[in-house]
């Protein structure tokens, strides 16, 4: 199962921001991941808004990621983990590139809550993980980039 999105990003002007709807209240019921967003490489801050509005099911998880394409690609690498969600909410991630690391490559593998300092690269993904018995979230995301 794909995340259905039509959203494009615009870079934006220095010293604008540009808003879009990445994910629109799309229901999810098993893992999956939306296909690679390019422009990021010209964006220096954003905004990440996830919101969710029915959460039905057993013990339902959802593992919301951010994830980057490497210079290979093929290979997606986290780059930010939402709090794990379970119930109906809003959570917010705010980043900013740059930064020095270096880490073993993986994917839906970064500590819930985390983001990590790094250049944003060009494409992204959202990788969404969900667990429970007969899970289902319903799901927005929005984007404010600068």
């Amino acid at each position: 199962m794909a995340i259905t999105t039509n959203a494009t990003l615009a870079v934006p002007s220095t010293g604008s921001s540009t808003n879009f709807t990445w994910v629109n209240a799309q229901v999810l019921t098993s893992s999956a991941q939306t296909v690679g967003l390019v422009g990021f490489a010209g964006i220096s801050q954003v905004t990440i808004y996830a919101k969710t509005t029915s959460v039905t099911g057993t013990s339902p998880t959802l593992d919301l990621y951010i994830q980057k394409l490497l210079a290979d690609g093929l290979t997606w690498q986290d780059i930010a983990h939402f709090s794990q969600i379970t119930s109906a909410t809003g959570r917010v991630i705010s980043m900013v590139t740059g930064g020095n690391k270096e880490e073993a490559q993986q994917s839906a593998a970064l500590a819930a809550a985390t983001v990590n300092a790094v250049a944003f690269g060009g494409t992204w993904r959202l990788n969404a993980v969900i667990a429970g018995t007969s899970p289902s979230f319903t799901l927005s995301v929005y984007v404010e980039a600068q």
